[in-house]
């Protein structure tokens, strides 16, 4: 990660100059030459981006969907704090669940919009990783103060302070507003002991008597209303007949495990993205944003449009997908499989601890999928990297585009062992049309 390390005397120094006046300077802010948007380096974007993955896979309680929630609400606090200094983009106050009242820019002031987005997405992300460990918090701190530093250069104090303040004024806005969504703090009780899943034939048990994995987490408040009911209909009906509908997806499991190519296990393996050890599903698809607008030399106010809508559709998909998920309580295939097809059988991957259908990863991968072909087209090849720097031992993978990428993570659900092929298909479908409520937004002015 570039530029995070600082020389934390200096920056002390830079402030306290700040504070007195010290740093030369025009007193008169309305001839104060700030920089625009265009011209800030957008690494000041990839690298707060870096940071966010790793806090996500750093960060105690930072399962799939506390992630996708936090990715949805950086991304939000990053664009609003750029939004009144980029050209042809307005805020998004009013068209989200909730989200009005927002504070603006005084007409009167004059703002560096680098020292607001900085301040801002520095706020929003020790709010909601505040539990992360010191070092990880020690870095987040320097990163904020590194560019504090940089931007401060050749630019008045007064201009200097009320875009620092806005940018905090405007993420405790957000904070204020993230707190009311019914995710807060759920890092801190991922698993609730006042849950007691329904029981029956067909109906998903706990493997080892596991609690589930954020029960209520359906009944949060997404970004877009439009995405809060996508019922996906319901999952083949049960059956413990051999020449069942749902006996013969259960077998369609049980040979994609045992007859696994070698490619298919690493697959498998590739898009797991278990918390603490990898960036998690949401995470995974931030990386793979980072790595394309890396790769397109992207501008700031692009990387931070995108950053939005990848944010927000992640978050709306793990909400839309836990509510289908505690709502048919569907049966997992190790259950089913042990009971009736062969006892010693076990997936390739750790079955998770909540119900089958519809699969996570396939709903959030192609939410995840619209929203970036919207951004960079159909046909955008490349080579995920994700894992490089994990010592996992996985290797890049190459795709033909988004949507082969999301495939890709969807059927590794199948070739791992732990969902019917119904939760895949019908859960990529499902994603799709979050994402594309997403791309309806209006950003445009």
């Amino acid at each position: 990660m570039r530029r995070i390390g600082i020389n934390l005397k200096l920056c002390g120094f830079l402030l306290l100059a700040l504070s007195l006046g010290l740093i030369s300077g025009c007193n008169d802010t309305s001839e104060t030459p700030v920089t625009p948007i265009a011209n800030i380096d957008p690494e000041f974007a990839t690298d707060w981006i870096e940071i966010q993955l790793h806090l996500i896979k750093n960060t105690s309680g930072f399962s799939a969907p506390v992630t996708a929630r936090s990715i949805g609400y950086t991304g939000i606090a990053f664009y609003e704090a750029l939004v009144h200094g980029m050209t042809g983009y307005q805020s998004l106050s009013g068209q989200l669940s909730e989200f009005d009242n927002l504070p603006i820019p005084e007409d009167s002031r004059i703002y560096h919009w680098g020292i607001s987005a900085n301040a801002a997405i520095y706020e929003i992300s020790k709010e909601l990783f505040r539990n992360a460990p010191n070092p990880s918090l020690q870095l987040l701190d320097s990163l904020y103060n590194t560019y504090l530093q940089k931007f401060a250069i050749d630019t008045d104090p007064v201009v200097v302070s009320s875009s620092d303040s806005y940018g905090k004024t405007l993420a405790k806005s957000i904070s204020d507003w993230a707190k009311t969504d019914g995710g807060y703090g759920a890092f801190n009780n991922n698993f609730p002991s006042d849950f007691v899943p329904p029981t029956g034939e067909g109906l998903w048990e706990p493997v080892a008597s596991e609690k589930a994995l954020h029960p209520y987490w359906g009944e949060n408040r997404p970004f877009l209303l439009k995405n809060k009911n996508i019922d996906p209909g319901p999952p083949t009906e049960y059956s413990t007949s051999p020449d069942s509908d749902f006996h013969n997806e259960a077998m369609e499991v049980h040979d994609a495990v045992n007859n696994a190519t070698d490619d298919q296990v690493e697959v498998a393996f590739f898009w797991t993205d278990d918390p603490n050890e990898t960036y998690t599903p949401s995470g995974h698809f931030l990386s793979i944003y980072l790595q394309t607008v890396k790769s397109k030399n992207s501008k700031l106010d692009f990387i931070a449009y995108g950053w939005a809508k990848l944010g927000m559709a992640v978050n709306d998909a793990f909400i839309s997908c836990w509510q289908s998920k505690f709502s048919y309580n569907y049966i997992r295939p190790i259950t089913y499989i042990q009971k009736y097809v062969n006892s010693r059988w076990l997936p390739l991957i750790i079955t998770p601890p909540f119900p089958e259908y519809t699969s996570g990863h396939s709903v959030q991968a192609g939410a995840a999928a619209e929203v970036l072909t919207n951004l960079f087209g159909d046909n955008h090849a490349f080579t995920d990297h994700t894992h490089d720097n994990l010592d996992l031992g996985l290797l890049p993978r190459n795709y033909d585009s988004f949507y082969d990428c999301a495939e890709e993570a969807a059927i590794s659900r199948l070739q791992g062992g732990i969902h019917f092929m119904p939760a895949i298909s019908v859960g990529v479908d499902q994603g799709k049309e979050i994402g594309k409520n997403v791309n309806n937004l209006d950003f445009s002015k």
